[in-house]
């Protein structure tokens, strides 16, 4: 069992401060718990300085009604997107160079690492007719840590890259 601790875990659908998850051999989360935990040590629990969420999903085309794909390849648009209706359009392997884009998308019209992270871990999902995945207990999935972010100042950095955590 492995038990990962951070500064946030984004469970696809709501941001945890200090949080504490544990998954099995079979990437299914057995416990998760906030602030209180983090008071208590264990030897087996691995702190990361960045964010713990759901693995992202590559977008396929045709989306459904309602969402607004916004292409990695592409200018960043000059109009922003309803944060409720992006997803992010990006093939399977680019996941690292989406950093310098969500960095753009960031100074341009001043969306939250939390908004671009629902966009490729819910939203993505949703625009797909997928379910997305959450960290929740009982539920099996592939976790990734998302590091070399300004966790102060909420942005996305050149160095941000991610990690897969999950087997």
């Amino acid at each position: 069992m492995d038990r990962f601790a951070a500064h946030y875990i984004f469970t696809g659908n709501a941001v945890l401060r200090k949080a504490v998850l544990a998954q099995n051999e079979l990437n299914e989360i057995v416990s998760l718990s906030t602030q209180d935990a983090m008071a208590i040590e264990y030897s087996n629990t691995i702190f990361f300085n960045g964010i713990i969420c759901p693995e992202f999903c590559p977008v396929a085309q045709p989306l459904s009604a309602g969402f607004t794909p916004v292409h990695l390849h592409a200018p960043v648009p000059d109009l922003k997107v309803n944060p409720d209706q992006l997803v992010i359009s990006f093939n399977k392997g680019e996941e690292n160079l989406l950093f310098a884009f969500f960095s753009a998308l960031q100074m341009q019209h001043g969306y939250t690492v939390f908004e671009l992270l629902a966009a490729v871990c819910a939203n993505n999902y949703q625009a797909q007719n997928k379910v997305p995945p959450a960290i929740e207990v009982g539920q099996k999935l592939r976790l990734i840590l998302l590091k070399g972010l300004n966790l102060v100042e909420g942005t996305f950095r050149k160095n941000t890259s991610l990690r897969y955590l999950s087997r």
